[in-house]
């Protein structure tokens, strides 16, 4: 496992350099063998592509202009031609985000390229979506079972949603993606902790909130309900699209 404050979304913390962090960044790769995590789309600040991802889905989408989410729609088709998006964990590459384009964009314009662009890349692939998947020790211990799991999240991930598992058991070498994160509990207080989680959900502004909750505990046939989710949360982005009204 990563340590938690790279894990793995990278995040430094502010009493340590830059150089520091590389360096224990370059360390951790190497004393782990771990190098690289499956990621929902590369941050376009620093990004290595192979020649034939180009030659097979061609150039960005000039649609979006100048910048912003130019990267992360060249970042989806490329996954859905077959590709994986994946991010390095033994290089930190520093980013002074948005300086170019506040100078560029001035009086505010930079939000307005964003937003727009964001309603158009929505528009096109639909809204990520909050997901919550409980897990129960059954599927954990059963490997056949939890691969075909795996499979699925991953899937979800592939997506972009963002997705929190909730499990009884530890899993260190199960769903490393950048957009999945596991909470572990002892099966007595996965439940409890659970319930306040979805207590708390409720009170959140709609747009924060879960858009499913999604318990393997409840069904009897884990691989039925494996391409229940798989169709439900594909319908449900569908149709975050019928709201959005911008030319594509």
């Amino acid at each position: 496992m990563y340590p938690e404050f790279i894990r793995p979304e990278f995040v430094r913390p502010a009493d340590v350099s830059i150089e520091e962090f590389n360096a224990f960044l370059e360390k951790n790769a190497k004393n782990t063998k771990k190098h690289f995590v499956k990621t929902d789309w590369c941050r376009g600040f620093s990004v290595v592509i192979k020649r034939s991802v180009i030659e097979k889905i061609g150039k960005v989408d000039e649609i979006y202009g100048l910048a912003y989410f130019d990267d992360v729609d060249y970042s989806v088709t490329a996954i859905e031609a077959g590709f994986l998006c994946l991010r390095a964990l033994d290089t930190y590459v520093y980013h002074h985000r948005n300086v170019t384009f506040f100078e560029i964009l001035k009086m505010g314009k930079w939000n307005e390229l964003h937003e727009k662009n964001k309603l158009i890349y929505y528009k096109k692939w639909g809204k990520p979506l909050k997901l919550a998947i409980v897990l129960d020790k059954k599927i954990c211990k059963n490997r056949h079972m939890l691969d075909k799991v795996e499979d699925t999240v991953f899937y979800l991930a592939r997506k972009q949603h963002h997705i929190k598992i909730w499990c009884p058991e530890k899993l260190p070498d199960r769903f490393q993606y950048t957009n999945i994160k596991l909470k572990t509990y002892h099966p007595l207080l996965l439940r409890l902790i659970l319930f306040f989680d979805l207590y708390m959900n409720k009170r959140k502004r709609l747009e924060k909130r879960y858009n499913a909750v999604l318990d393997y505990g409840k069904e009897k046939d884990a691989e039925k309900f494996n391409r229940f989710i798989i169709e439900t949360v594909d319908n449900l982005k569908e149709k975050t699209k019928e709201s959005i009204n911008v030319n594509v």
